[in-house]
């Protein structure tokens, strides 16, 4: 399936029976695409050659922003929960913050790289897991800062923003580049903060502070796997007789330390010898992070044995502080509702 804005319409394809109920999101993001990308417009992406990698720099605000307001526009409208909410922006978080792509690379490069990694090119076994995360994710992660940002220090919203760039570049058809958009994010906070924001998380990769951010909402960010043994999050081939690793391993993982790559052959775990991924977690279950344990695998035609110290996964999950029992106070509650709640009805623009 895929949607696919143009200037004036938008396909939306997909196998089998095909509504709007069962493709919501596919829907709310070409439905923002109507103002971002198909008017709001980077320059870059003009004039558009079907012979030529279209390379841009942008597409973390044209795909990435408008991912995030596919996730924002269904939680005001009621379509998804907030359980469902605080998933996807742990997703955001997760892509931005833990991942060689999204914690090494700036929004800027992996835009670039757009056109080197999607469709059919994505094929080619590459080292890209190390050095891309998709624009969507982390533009949308982007988007998910700077409004929590603009609400806690401004006490202005990214909606606010987005209709700025709308009535500059969007209503007028004006392209805008990055240094446009940043002047536009100067006037609209000041000068300070839209060339502090630039400088390290468009045209760099700074950690972001989301714990604070979403603090302000009365939402929490945890581990998901916390005090559990992990050895790096892998894919494996179909192959049933074989723990055959099927893609690259990740920087700062036990597996990447021990050298272990694409099409090298995990055989044993610790005490354990391995044939599938769940020989490996149960291995895995017997430690701690932290704990030394020993690897054997085979690259090529050798067979490797390395030691390796275990780590705990990174992955994290966001959740409402009244889940845990604790009560929430008015500013966040308040903070929550101007930012989660539908704008239908109160005279918005």
């Amino acid at each position: 399936g895929d949607g696919m804005e143009h200037r004036n319409s938008t396909v939306i394809t997909g196998e089998g029976p095909f509504t709007a109920t069962n493709s919501l999101s596919t829907f709310a993001h070409e439905f923002f695409h109507c103002w971002n990308v198909e008017r709001i417009r980077p320059k870059s992406l003009e004039p558009f050659n079907f012979e030529k990698s279209n390379m841009s720099e942008a597409l973390w605000v044209a795909e990435g922003f408008t991912q995030y307001y596919t996730s924002l526009i269904m939680k005001r409208a009621g379509l998804i929960s907030q359980h469902d909410f605080n998933r996807q922006m742990a997703s955001l978080v997760n892509a931005k913050e833990n991942t060689p792509g999204g914690s090494r690379y700036s929004p800027v490069e992996n835009s670039q790289r757009a056109v080197f990694v999607d469709a059919g090119v994505a094929v080619d076994q590459t080292n890209y897991r190390n050095m891309f995360t998709s624009y969507y994710a982390h533009g949308a992660a982007l988007g998910l800062a700077l409004d929590l940002q603009l609400r806690t220090q401004f006490n202005k919203t990214l909606d606010g923003f987005m209709q700025q760039m709308w009535k500059v570049f969007g209503r007028t058809e004006k392209p805008y580049s990055l240094p446009d958009m940043e002047r536009l994010l100067a006037s609209f906070t000041s000068p300070a903060f839209a060339a502090a924001f630039f400088k390290t998380n468009v045209y760099a990769s700074s950690p972001i502070n989301y714990p604070a951010l979403l603090q302000a909402a009365g939402l929490e960010i945890k581990k998901t796997f916390a005090g559990k043994a992990w050895i790096g999050n892998m894919n494996y081939t179909m192959d049933t007789t074989r723990l055959v690793i099927a893609g690259n391993t990740i920087k700062n993982t036990p597996l990447y330390d021990a050298g272990v790559d694409i099409d090298d052959v995990l055989l044993q775990v610790g005490n354990s010898k391995v044939k599938q991924p769940e020989d490996v977690e149960t291995e895995l279950a017997k430690y701690k992070p932290g704990a030394n344990i020993r690897v054997v695998y085979q690259h090529r035609n050798m067979v490797i044995e390395k030691n390796v110290t275990l780590g705990e996964n990174p992955l994290i999950s966001i959740t409402q502080l009244e889940s845990a029992g604790n009560k929430l106070t008015t500013a966040q509650e308040t903070f929550r509702r101007s930012w989660l709640d539908s704008k239908a009805g109160n005279g918005a623009d």
